[in-house]
């Protein structure tokens, strides 16, 4: 099968790798991406039968590849798939290249509120989930949403897989056992939705044999937590580092804290940073909001309602042990690692053609 991929973070570490699966299995596979995404930039790439394209956008908030009609008719892909949102413009502008070309098209969505969004918006996500030939939801809600709106294939499955061969737990003592200041640890977007503020309160409540580390990209709350009294002594944070790195921060913790507050325009859609920690058999302390239940209930990861600090306070405190399992670990392999993932899309992409 020969996929063309479009995106603007396809050449994250974590997409990459599930697309690097896929080439290893006999594949074409060709990744076209903006030069530059946040801190991340892309460079043109050939490993075996995966190649990165990178392709300067043009459009402003209507961007779009103009480059997409000599690369389908360059490469002629068997299918495209695109992992942009279906109301983008750069979704409806390939699926209309797909057209002209006779190629069967996919896009991947997350989006898990029903939202109606000002023309055009609305007209394009109309256009590309009817006329599309499958559309991935990352969680059921997603998947319910694009039925609702006229899809006429629906799946649903992860944007892509986790690499346990990265995620590895370091030999760890029980939680009893530990003399040393008990780490907590939150890994994401510095935004109240996250949850940021409530870690705070919880740890107001915390003796001094506790301290907390913030990892994540810049935010409105960074402000809140270098201006805390404890930052730079018991409280520390560090900005987007290399993927690969998050490993060893992992196996710093005790308890990754992931507190995500649902809001009308945002919930949380899936929580990758929890399957990172479980893999590395760190415990997850987070919300009951829906797509983190039905992606991540298992030993290890303890849910909270949300916002509730005292219930938090006394899981951080409890004398447990809430260690993941080796068996929970195999299950997030089973059904979360690349290769599953990667299985799925092959499966689906290869229906289609």
């Amino acid at each position: 099968m020969n996929t063309m991929v479009i995106g603007h973070s396809i050449n994250h570490y974590r997409q990459r790798k599930m697309w690097e699966w896929i080439a290893e299995q006999g594949n074409k596979v060709t990744c076209v991406v903006v030069p530059r995404y946040a801190d991340e930039v892309n460079k043109p790439m050939k490993k075996g039968s995966l190649e990165v394209i990178t392709s300067v956008p043009y459009g402003g908030d209507f961007w779009h590849f103009p480059e997409m009609v000599d690369l389908v008719k360059k490469y002629n892909p068997d299918v495209l798939m695109c992992y942009q949102e279906p109301f983008s413009y750069v979704t409806y502008h390939t699926l209309s290249v797909a057209k002209i070309y006779n190629k069967p098209f996919a896009f991947f969505t997350w989006e898990n509120i029903r939202r109606a969004y000002p023309t055009p918006e609305r007209l394009l996500e109309s256009y590309v989930i009817k006329e599309s030939d499958l559309a991935i939801g990352g969680n059921s809600d997603a998947a319910r949403i694009l039925l609702e709106k006229g899809g006429k294939n629906v799946e649903q499955t992860l944007q892509t897989g986790l690499d346990p061969n990265l995620f590895v737990p370091a030999p760890k003592l029980n939680m009893d056992q530990r003399i040393e200041p008990k780490k907590l640890l939150f890994v994401g977007r510095l935004v109240e939705e996250k949850g940021i503020l409530n870690i705070l309160k919880l740890f107001d409540k915390l003796d001094k044999n506790y301290i907390l580390k913030f990892v994540g990209g810049r935010g409105p709350l960074e402000e809140n937590i270098k201006t805390y009294p404890e930052f730079g002594k018991r409280i520390t944070y560090e900005p987007w580092m290399d993927y690969t790195k998050l490993p060893e921060i992992y196996n710093w913790a005790d308890i990754l804290l992931v507190p995500s507050l649902d809001s009308p325009k945002w919930m949380e859609q899936c929580g990758y940073v929890i399957g990172e920690a479980m893999l590395c058999h760190v415990p997850v302390i987070t919300s009951i909001s829906k797509s983190i239940v039905e992606l991540w209930k298992l030993p290890g990861v303890i849910f909270v309602p949300q916002g509730d600090i005292d219930l938090m306070l006394e899981v951080v405190l409890s004398d447990k042990t809430y260690e993941p399992t080796i068996d929970a670990r195999q299950e997030i392999i089973k059904k979360y690692s690349y290769e599953t993932i990667g299985k799925l899309y092959l499966k689906m992409l290869g229906d289609l053609i």
